[in-house]
């Protein structure tokens, strides 16, 4: 059995961080890739959708049925929890 259509719900977690979104899919044997903007807005491929990067959630509607037997594929980043400081210096010297 399969299943397809036109729409797709998911929610991600972790959450995505704003421009780490990217959603693949086939149509007709071509692959098209989907990616946000930054302010939750999905577009390309002929795709167009919303993400929430507070909760996750992210709805796409494709341009057309998805070939049989494909994937949709999402793929994102989180945001990170830490302040790059490589380039600080002023240590105290032991």
């Amino acid at each position: 059995q399969e299943n397809r259509g036109f729409a797709w719900v998911n929610i991600l977690r972790p959450f995505p961080a704003p421009n780490s979104l990217a959603i693949s899919f086939a149509v007709m044997g071509v692959w098209y890739v989907a990616a946000d903007n930054g302010v939750g807005e999905i577009s390309g491929g002929g795709a167009v959708g919303t993400v929430n990067y507070a909760n996750g959630s992210v709805s796409v509607t494709l341009p057309a049925l998805p070939d049989v037997g494909s994937s949709i594929i999402f793929q994102w980043g989180e945001a990170s929890a830490f302040v790059n400081r490589s380039g600080a210096t002023g240590w105290r010297a032991p």
